[in-house]
């Protein structure tokens, strides 16, 4: 896969899970303030977009491209 496939495949789900474990870290009182809330959230997209294309790359070296 091109680095713009793996991007929109994977980017949204990465932005929908950053979103929750960002909220549950502001109802749990874990973070505050504006900055430290958008830092959160871009190391969750940045984290999981990468776990997700590492992934990916595990998943087919496995089983082959054509399992997925």
């Amino acid at each position: 896969m091109q680095g713009r496939e793996i991007l929109s495949t994977h980017l949204p789900d990465a932005v929908i899970a950053a979103v929750i474990f960002t909220l549950f870290n502001i109802y749990t009182d874990e973070i505050a303030g504006p900055f430290t809330i958008i830092l959160d959230f871009l190391l969750h997209v940045v984290a999981i977009v990468l776990g997700f294309v590492v992934i990916n790359a595990v998943w087919n070296n496995v089983f082959g491209s054509e399992a997925t």
